[in-house]
């Protein structure tokens, strides 16, 4: 593979001026060589990396379905957190996982700016594109919300975008920034331990609008004669991995498709929702961990689709990477609102990027300066415009709920929906230069 530091250049004419341009190579060199040489790719093995892209997400959709939020749910009755701290925190360090993989990959394996892209994209994609899935799920019937938690983390997330755009205004990482990012992080995990406080006081003297009319966090958004089943609590009867599922034909072919992944992780990872649930601090552990390796190979596939269709490495962090990585999330945050908990839905979204800013970026950032004894070099010039749109993302996001009277339905999900679609076309033309912010290579 070629080494990173050997630049690339080329040669541009603009006014009848000859511009040399500095490039780096894709980061694609920085993986195992593909199987695939770029003709066959383009003859159609593309299709093969976009399946292994599909089936990784189905593996991390798996995991967090079976495992993870189980687990997660034990671990809050345990710790006798309320829904909104858990998904802010444990249930946001959780769904994270693959945000954090793909800045350790992008920082020290690729050299690359897909770890910032991804947690960018995936920031805008938690906070528009998932919300936009939870109100469109939701329909015409009305998710409450408590305005306290939403306020909280929205606050904190606008903190951490600010930062982020000072971090990376000039180019340029230094330790001191990246000290500053992770100690903002700890000064939030503070705030949450003393929580209960700070809602009670915020809650004195407000006067509590009536939710009759709506769904409040205590209501399943479920039909009234089906019986709400937590996905904890269901330990007598855990569905079997080897049941032929009664959806039609594209059911059992997805179950056959998915039985062998199925299989490995039954062998990996204790089933709670049955007689082991005490291990749950395990099947959390291990559910990260296998969230974490299949995003080391969606980043890989999705690198080299990018690749081959022209992307460059920060373009794909923002879009289909950023969505695969945000499974999780999906996945998470869809099944806490279907059974009502809207709080700990939105705030895990929330925390999911609050996390993903100070900490995924913060702790690779810092461990590799003090190892290459340098600061470190973000080599797209559309960051910090990005960055300033996402900022942009969730004022137009608390605006939005604030306007709906904090309750999430589907013309919450129509808003978020068409919000994260400008987001990505100014992205893109941000990216390639399209404001005329640069020369692409």
């Amino acid at each position: 593979a070629a080494s990173r530091e050997k630049l690339l250049t080329a040669n541009f004419t603009m006014n009848d001026t000859q511009i040399l341009v500095t490039c780096m190579p894709s980061s694609i060199n920085d993986f195992p060589k593909d199987l695939f040489t770029q003709e066959e790719r383009m003859a159609g093995g593309i299709a093969i990396h976009v399946a292994v892209i599909v089936y990784m997400c189905g593996v991390m959709g798996i995991v967090c379905d079976r495992y993870f939020v189980p687990s997660l749910e034990i671990t809050r009755k345990y710790l006798n957190l309320s829904s909104d701290v858990a998904g802010a925190t444990l249930m946001a360090i959780g769904t994270s996982a693959p945000e954090l993989f793909s800045s350790v990959i992008g920082s020290f394996i690729t050299e690359g700016d897909i770890g910032v892209g991804t947690i960018v994209g995936s920031a805008v994609f938690n906070i528009l594109g998932v919300a936009a899935l939870i109100g469109l799920a939701v329909g015409r019937k009305s998710l409450k919300i408590d305005w306290f938690p939403i306020s909280r983390d929205c606050i904190v997330y606008m903190m951490s975008v600010t930062l982020l755009v000072i971090t990376v205004a000039d180019n340029y990482v230094s330790g001191l920034e990246a000290v500053i990012l992770l100690s903002f992080y700890a000064v939030y995990v503070t705030v949450m331990v003393f929580n209960t406080r700070l809602e009670r006081a915020a809650h004195r003297g407000v006067v509590r609008l009536s939710t009759k009319m709506g769904i409040t966090e205590n209501t399943a958004l479920l039909d009234t004669n089906q019986r709400q089943i937590d996905p904890a609590e269901d330990a007598q009867f855990p569905s079997s991995i080897f049941k032929v599922p009664d959806g039609g034909l594209w059911a059992v072919v997805a179950w056959l498709l998915f039985l062998p992944a199925n299989i490995i992780l039954a062998c990996m990872i204790p089933d709670v929702r049955g007689k082991l649930r005490c291990l749950f601090p395990l099947t959390f552990l291990l559910s990260i961990i296998c969230i974490g390796v299949s995003s080391y190979i969606t980043v890989w596939m999705v690198t080299v689709t990018g690749y081959t269709l022209g992307l460059p490495d920060t373009i794909a962090g923002l879009t289909i990477l950023a969505a695969g990585t945000s499974v999780p999330e999906v996945f998470a945050s869809m099944l806490v609102a279907k059974s009502g908990q809207g709080n700990m839905a939105l705030c895990n979204l929330l925390g999911s990027n609050i996390f993903d800013i100070l900490f995924c970026l913060g702790a690779p950032w810092l461990a590799k300066i003090i190892i290459a004894n340098r600061r470190i070099v973000i080599q797209s010039a559309a960051l910090a415009y990005t960055s300033v749109t996402l900022l942009t993302t969730v004022v137009l996001f608390f605006t939005t709920l604030l306007c709906m009277k904090w309750k999430v339905n589907y013309k919450t999900g129509i808003i978020c929906l068409a919000l994260y679609s400008i987001f990505i076309a100014l992205a893109c033309f941000y990216e390639f230069f399209v404001f005329g912010f640069g020369i692409p290579c």
